[in-house]
């Protein structure tokens, strides 16, 4: 992170001044800024790309766990937490699809209320002499 901001100042500031203020020693920043990337960051960069693929495919709607799993199975070796931190890293979160929420009774209209038949029925006095029932909300298209 310092020797990001010391590559991105540099050309306003002397590097020494810099690495001084922050507290890095320069050969330490010219050692950072020539060095080939290691092995664990070109792997990451693959994986990012698997990730990316697999993300756009569940439309966003995958976490790391499942994302892990397709992993997994396209023999990628990583593991859940850096599969996690690659997420992270890209800026991809699994979203749940809302759930649904019928809506409650639309009391705005014109056609009236029934009467409470059961209350002009009176109590009852033997088992199923009165049955009640309620309706359920289907979801259909």
């Amino acid at each position: 992170m310092k020797l990001e901001f010391i590559k991105n100042n540099g050309s306003d500031f002397e590097v020494k001044e810099l690495c001084e203020a922050l507290e890095v020693c320069p050969s330490s920043y010219y050692r950072w800024k020539t060095r080939s990337p290691s092995e664990r960051m070109v792997g990451d960069l693959a994986i990012k790309g698997k990730i990316q693929e697999i993300h756009q495919y569940a439309r966003g709607r995958y976490g790391h766990r499942p994302i892990y799993h397709h992993l997994k199975d396209g023999q990628l070796s990583c593991g859940r937490d850096r599969t996690l931190r690659l997420m992270n890293e890209l800026g991809f979160k699994g979203g749940q699809a809302k759930r649904f929420k019928p809506l409650g009774t639309q009391s705005n209209h014109l056609f009236g209320y029934s009467p409470n038949l059961l209350k002009k029925s009176g109590t009852p006095t033997r088992l199923n002499q009165v049955w009640v029932a309620d309706t359920t909300y289907l979801r259909i298209d």
